[in-house]
């Protein structure tokens, strides 16, 4: 009896399902979701955002080291003593 009522709430995997689908289309589905859905966009916004940065800090950076430097016909600096 209580096989029964357990079977109606049962539902089979059905040849349309996403879970069902061949391994070689499972990337597919990933990338429409990045895409397509709300949750894909923010998370695409935030990874190029991200990107964005590492290229602006990478640059920001390599200028202020280039300016720390002393000029090459600079005579070196002397100890204190």
């Amino acid at each position: 009896m209580g096989a029964a009522r357990g079977a109606a709430h049962f539902q089979p995997l059905t040849p349309h399902s996403r879970f069902n689908q061949p391994k070689v289309l499972s990337h597919m589905v990933a990338l429409r979701e990045l895409f397509f859905t709300d949750a894909g966009l923010m998370s695409l916004i935030v990874i190029l955002f991200i990107c964005g940065m590492a290229v602006w800090f990478g640059r920001f950076f390599a200028k202020k080291m280039a300016e720390s430097q002393p000029p090459a016909d600079s005579p070196p600096a002397q100890p204190l003593n």
